[in-house]
């Protein structure tokens, strides 16, 4: 969790990602289908927390540090398990980043890196690192990307 705690960021009010998303805490994405009802979960109002205007006031339609640490437990529970099923189970330090990875790019957007994870599976470190830094990715997030490279270079 503290890789994409760090990358993330933490916001306890509705923001729009770069990806024109609207998003809250760490990252966490509103307009997915099941969005709804984990917030309500937490026992907030939905309209609240998804049309607050996100100006970076408190109050009405923001979360608590306590809620956004349960939605991003979640969602990580939920990418390990992608990054497990596209990438096979891994070391601990490599599948951090690969959750890492599939935290923000979603299991069908980190399938799509197949010579990266052709390298993985060989356990080509190296290879794999450096084919990080040729995708569009690596250029969208910068240090997020240049520090998971770095993680994946070492290896287990």
């Amino acid at each position: 969790m503290s890789l994409i705690e760090q990358a993330e960021g933490y916001r306890d009010c509705t923001y729009v990602d770069t990806t024109g998303h609207k998003t809250i805490c760490y990252g966490f994405n509103l307009a997915t289908g099941s969005a709804r009802s984990k917030i309500e979960a937490q026992g907030l109002n939905w309209d609240k927390v998804y049309n607050h205007c996100g100006c970076g006031t408190s109050g009405a339609g923001c979360v608590s540090q306590g809620q956004c640490q349960n939605l991003l437990q979640g969602a990580v529970e939920t990418a390990a398990a992608g990054a497990k099923r596209v990438f096979g189970q891994q070391c601990e330090c490599v599948q951090n980043v690969l959750t890492d990875m599939t935290y923000n790019l979603g299991e069908a957007g980190i399938s799509g890196f197949g010579t990266f994870r052709k390298y993985i599976e060989g356990h080509e470190w190296n290879q794999a690192a450096n084919d990080l830094y040729s995708t569009l990715w690596c250029k969208q997030v910068g240090s997020r990307c240049t520090r998971d490279a770095g993680i994946i270079s070492h290896g287990c």
